[in-house]
């Protein structure tokens, strides 16, 4: 009898400490989707290539561990969690076209270089 207790006691506080991390585990990754969203906000109009590599990745993993527990969540959560998406494809889609902006800016430089290279050449007047 003594066995016995022991054993359903143990039962409960193991599966009582696996509902606990699955918990804590899905909610750890709404809070570093939520985490990601708030650097692509503060930070995105600075980054790298190799930022939004790495910001990428960062999604990627994020996702993975939500859709590992995505039938867990609650209406509400799967609400916050569209809220949090969106927020980010929005800094991307920003980000995205800040940094367009900016390298068409640095292309369009080289191609006036460019041009009034070939002009100089052309018109006779280069250094040779």
């Amino acid at each position: 009898m003594k066995t016995k207790s022991i054993f359903i006691i143990a039962s409960i506080v193991l599966a009582s400490t696996l509902t606990l991390s699955s918990c804590s585990t899905k909610t750890r990754a709404i809070n570093q989707l939520e985490s990601l969203t708030y650097d692509l906000r503060d930070n995105s109009a600075n980054y790298s290539l190799s930022d939004w590599q790495d910001a990428a990745n960062r999604y990627i993993d994020i996702r993975k561990k939500i859709n590992k527990h995505y039938t867990d969540y609650s209406a509400d959560e799967k609400e916050r969690i569209g809220k949090l998406q969106g927020e980010a494809a929005n800094y991307v889609a920003k980000g995205a076209k800040s940094s367009l902006i900016n390298n068409v800016g640095g292309i369009a430089s080289e191609l006036k270089g460019l041009l009034e290279g070939i002009m100089g050449l052309v018109g006779g007047s280069s250094d040779k």
